[in-house]
């Protein structure tokens, strides 16, 4: 038997490695990341984060005596604030949609209107992802908001 023979029988390390990193990327893609995917937690926060939102737009209001119209674009899935820059970006691994007044319209399509005397057009903000769902409930009358944690169906 010959040294060149043994010396190339077998795989180097550079060969191995290459070979683990090929298949590292590839599984980067195949297989989703829990990283990026939305927990319960991270979806209670958005429904209270979506709060927070219409209900410092709903202040503005009252303290400014005038209307305040948060914006809700499905497609796009963003909460924008009627004062102010503040905006909440949806991801797309959860399910979005909102259940708004006819009242609702504003100049700059759906959202929710807040008067100076602290009503609103009222609506539902429904967020879930699988059997974890919460409802941003505004009330139209009182123009208060509330977070309910409800069972997806």
């Amino acid at each position: 038997m010959s040294q060149t023979g043994t010396a190339e029988s077998g795989f180097t390390l550079i060969e191995i490695v290459s070979v683990m990193a090929i298949l590292a990327i590839t599984a980067l893609f195949v297989f989703p990341s829990p990283l990026h995917q939305t927990t319960r937690a991270s979806l209670q926060q958005l429904a209270y984060e979506t709060a927070s939102l219409l209900e410092a737009d709903r202040l503005v209001a009252i303290r400014s005596h005038t209307s305040i119209a948060s914006h809700i674009d499905t497609r796009k899935r963003i909460i924008h604030a009627g004062q102010g820059q503040r905006q909440i970006n949806l991801p797309q691994d959860i399910a979005f949609s909102a259940d708004l007044s006819g009242t609702c319209q504003t100049d700059q399509g759906t959202g929710i209107v807040f008067y100076a005397n602290g009503h609103s057009c009222g609506g539902v903000i429904f967020l879930s992802k699988g059997d974890v769902a919460f409802e941003v409930r505004i009330q139209w009358l009182t123009g208060g908001v509330d977070v309910v944690a409800k069972t997806a169906s």
